[in-house]
């Protein structure tokens, strides 16, 4: 009885920590302006220094994040028509065999109990050491890897008002497993060091909600019936327990929810079925199609969980109805279908400049490009797009 009411207070006095705080914070924040960079050469202090709020970044060089180091320095006027004539091999490599500095500042308004701010690196060419407000917060041991993401949980270090984040970047070594143009194409001097992905600044209650996806089955006799499982990581950064609900919204029609208790400091991997949730179990479907082929048709989707009433967090995506089978015909070639219906795979290959630095506009005219030479497939080739711009236009537009 006794360990009962202890049991009992214990959890009164977590929903009462919860409940006393002001509302959480939910938000992602791209980190894209006001970064400058340089070379550790020209740079004799250390992260402390350079991540905090005193030091001065004289002389430093305009950075583009997402981008290159290369592809900053040539923005900066550094260097001159690069691609004219051979001027691409008088870029000296000495520059960039030294790790490179970038350095940026960004603010928090208010400071909430509960809430929990993280940094996500898409993607860092190719090591770094990062520091925060003057802190190391993680190790070029550790954050390693040109297609990898980071999420740093960066809560006990975040002030209000200003806040310093630097990275000290250094390039790929021989062997690492790096961006590639293939052996047809020149290599850039820097191998494409710097922060080619976007870095973005999270901010939720005490639980996220990260890594949704979505997988759907058609019935491919009649093309009238679709099944839906959806899955996400829901990750408690709190040392308590936490009772909340999950609730998930397809379009106005579907709507669920459930309830998940997610223990201190843990990951939870949360599965909904169309045998657990009958909602998804998808009558006369607006599926998706190859834009020779039909209609490519996008379902929204919004996941949020909530704490007594209150948004922790929120994810919100498109998806499309579909699914994608392969066979063997008679003579051994492997062939496709789409949605039950065989598809003629017409495909090109995807790369982005050199310099890492498409523009939304150069992105969205190369897949517009695609569609009018009839193709419905895009390979990406030696690596897979700064952003998830393409991606999604190639949802919008009917291109696997």
């Amino acid at each position: 009885m006794k360990r009962s009411f202890v049991i009992f207070v214990l959890l009164i006095a977590g929903n009462v920590y919860f409940a006393q705080s002001q509302s959480w914070n939910t938000k992602d924040v791209e980190l894209s302006n006001g970064w400058q960079m340089q070379s550790s050469a020209e740079v004799p202090t250390d992260g402390h220094q350079v991540a905090s709020m005193n030091y001065n970044p004289e002389n430093w060089h305009r950075a583009n994040v997402p981008g290159s180091v290369l592809g900053s320095l040539v923005n900066d006027g550094m260097y001159k028509n690069i691609f004219y004539h051979r001027n691409l091999e008088r870029v000296p490599d000495t520059p960039f065999e030294v790790p490179w500095w970038y350095r940026t500042a960004f603010n928090i308004d208010e400071l909430h109990d509960g809430q929990v701010y993280r940094l996500r690196f898409n993607g860092i060419s190719y090591r770094a050491d990062i520091w925060l407000n003057g802190k190391k917060i993680a190790s070029a041991d550790t954050i390693a890897g040109s297609f990898r993401q980071f999420i740093l949980n960066v809560t006990p270090y975040i002030k209000k008002g200003k806040n310093v984040l630097a990275l000290k970047i250094s390039q790929a070594k021989p062997g690492d497993l790096n961006i590639g143009f293939v052996d047809w194409n020149p290599e850039p001097p820097d191998k494409n060091m710097g922060i080619w992905r976007t870095v973005h600044l999270l901010e939720s209650g005490p639980v996220s909600v990260t890594y949704p996806f979505v997988r759907t089955a058609v019935d491919t006799a009649t093309l009238q019936h679709a099944r839906i499982t959806l899955g996400m990581i829901l990750q408690n950064h709190s040392p308590k327990t936490v009772n909340g609900n999950l609730t998930i919204s397809i379009g106005n029609t579907i709507h669920l929810s459930k309830k998940v208790s997610l223990p201190p400091n843990e990951k939870t991997q949360v599965i909904l079925t169309p045998e657990e949730y009958a909602a998804l179990n998808v009558d006369h479907p607006k599926l998706w199609w190859t834009h020779e082929l039909g209609k490519p048709n996008l379902y929204e989707l919004s996941i949020n969980y909530d704490i007594d009433g209150k948004l922790s967090a929120t994810k919100n995506m498109k998806f499309g109805i579909r699914q994608v089978s392969s066979y063997l015909d008679a003579a051994g070639w492997r062939g496709f279908r789409l949605n039950g219906k065989k598809i003629l795979i017409k495909g090109g290959g995807w790369t982005d400049p050199m310099l890492l630095n498409p523009t939304p506009a150069e992105i969205k005219a190369g897949v517009d490009y695609a569609v009018h030479m009839n193709l419905n497939t895009l390979r990406m080739e030696g690596f897979w797009g700064e952003n998830q711009e393409i991606y999604n236009l190639c949802d919008e537009k009917g291109i696997l």
